[in-house]
Formats: structure tokens, C-alpha cells, sequence
């Protein structure tokens, strides 16, 4: 298990990453911290190729239209970045903000950050600012909605194809391809390799296995929070016996979705009779 200390020159005694020895239980003196799993094998270069792949694929996306629209004589192309756009037009420029960080920039900073830790991470000493880059990449996971967006515009081509006439064009096929290559390197990155690469190190003042152990958001690791900065030593994230205000938060979250849900329309009726009231 990651974070437990090795024995050192006999049983009781155990050695921390900065040369300490301290005495450990009896049942845990013997145990072996086990040597770190082979990083990727054969699939290191499957998974860069697929990064790469990935950020190319995004790019044109970005860089090319989607699909035609044409109805009365009158033709017009829609990309990327067509939505925000009207958005921005009507008023909603923090929506169309929004749409453009979860479809282009949270998905880029994530492919970016990453093939930089996979392309840096044969060396013999990883750096250790690597630890925050491959971090932050992991946070940008949830808010990298590519997905949601394929199924936005699958929604909006079969709605519209009785009204208008919908020409697909390269970029709605680079976004289906990039949504299937990002599926494939989530599947094909085994992070828990990567972790154990960035962080070859025991944890420091550790005497029992289990007492004040936290277990890490970002990265999964177990460890014992020191008492002046509480993060994990591995990827440098904080740590936290449970998450900060979890329930005012949930409440919050619970209460704005079930304003949202109600459609506009019906808001403005409700209103317009608790004034007539």
C-alpha cells in the first residue's frame, strides 16, 4: 500500500524519504513497501498517440464548420463557436462563457497538460512541478464536457432536419471521432502508474497504518496530513477530513437546479399572478 514505511535495519524500525528512522508497530515492522508497477508497458506509446491524436482531432474541430444550414435560398454555416457567439448576441455572454470552457478550453488544457507529463515522464527523475500539471489535468476531468456537445448537436440535426436542409461538413465528423478517441484514452491511461512514477517517496511520520489517514480527491492516495499544511504528498492537493461546507453546498446545488428545471415561462406566469394577488 502506498505510504507505509519499509523496514529499515530491523524489525521496528522504519526509514522515512528524509533519512529518519522511527519504531513502527511489530505487525507492520516486516512489511515491504512493494516495488512500483512497470509504467504502461506497451501501451506508453498507444496512450501519447492517442494524446495526440486527441489534440489534433480538437483543433479541427475548432478551426472548421460543423454543418450547413439552408432554407429559403439563404445558407449559412455553424462552428464551434456558432452558439457562444449567439449567445453573446442575446445578452448571455456568461452562458456562451461557460459553453466555450467546458467544449474547447477545459478539453485542451486537459490534452495539453497531459501529453506534457506522458512525454516527460521517461525520465529518470520525473520533475516535480509534474505532480501539479498531471493534478490539475485530473480536476479539468468533469468540466471537459465533449460528449455532452455531440449529443447537443445529434439533438439539433434531427429537429431540424424536417424544417430545414442540414449538410454535415469535416468538422461534425472530427468531433464524433474526437469523442470516441477520448473515451479511448481515459480507458487506456492507467493513472495510478502515473502517480506511482511523478512519486517514488514514503510518507514522513507515520507510525501506525491506519491513525489519521486521509485518502486524497485528486489522486487516490492515503496518507497522514502534516499538521502545519494539511496536502497530499504526492500530488500537492488539499487535504480534507470531509469536504469544506459539503452540505450548504449541496443544498445550494439541490436549490438552483430545481429553479432551473422550472421552464422561463412558467416563472413569469407564477409571477405575474402573485402580483395580480
Amino acid at each position: 500500500m502506498p505510504g507505509l514505511w519499509a523496514a529499515a535495519d530491523g524489525p521496528g524500525l522504519a526509514a522515512g524519504h528524509d533519512g529518519s528512522v522511527r519504531a513502527v508497530p511489530d505487525d507492520i515492522a516486516t512489511h515491504q513497501r512493494p516495488p512500483p508497477r512497470p509504467y504502461f508497458g506497451a501501451r506508453r506509446d498507444c496512450v501519447r498517440a492517442l494524446a495526440v491524436t486527441a489534440f489534433v482531432l480538437l483543433v479541427v474541430t475548432c478551426t472548421t464548420s460543423l454543418m450547413s444550414v439552408e432554407t429559403a435560398g439563404i445558407k449559412r454555416t455553424a462552428s464551434l463557436f456558432s452558439g457562444p457567439q449567439e449567445l453573446v448576441r442575446q445578452n448571455m455572454g456568461e452562458l456562451g462563457a461557460v459553453v466555450v470552457f467546458v467544449t474547447v478550453l477545459a478539453p485542451l488544457l486537459r490534452l495539453v497538460r497531459t501529453l506534457y507529463v506522458l512525454i516527460r515522464l521517461h525520465e529518470r527523475m520525473p520533475p516535480r512541478h509534474l505532480r501539479r500539471i498531471f493534478a490539475l489535468a485530473e480536476r479539468l476531468r468533469p468540466w471537459s464536457m465533449i460528449e455532452v456537445f455531440v449529443f447537443g448537436v445529434f439533438v439539433a440535426y434531427v429537429k431540424l432536419g424536417d424544417l430545414v436542409t442540414i449538410g454535415l461538413m469535416a468538422g461534425v465528423y472530427a468531433l464524433l471521432v474526437l469523442t470516441f478517441v477520448l473515451v479511448w484514452l481515459d480507458s487506456a491511461l492507467d493513472r495510478e502508474a502515473v502517480w506511482e512514477r511523478l512519486h517514488r517517496g514514503s510518507l514522513a511520520g507515520v507510525c501506525h497504518p491506519w491513525a489519521g489517514m486521509l485518502g486524497c480527491e485528486t489522486c487516490g492516495m492515503v496518507s497522514v496530513p502534516g499538521p502545519e499544511d494539511p496536502r497530499c504528498p504526492r500530488c500537492e492537493s488539499a487535504l480534507h477530513e470531509r469536504k469544506p461546507d459539503s452540505v450548504a453546498r449541496t443544498w445550494g446545488l439541490v436549490a438552483a437546479t430545481t429553479i432551473l428545471y422550472i421552464p422561463p415561462g412558467s416563472r413569469a406566469r407564477s409571477s405575474a399572478a402573485s402580483r395580480s394577488w
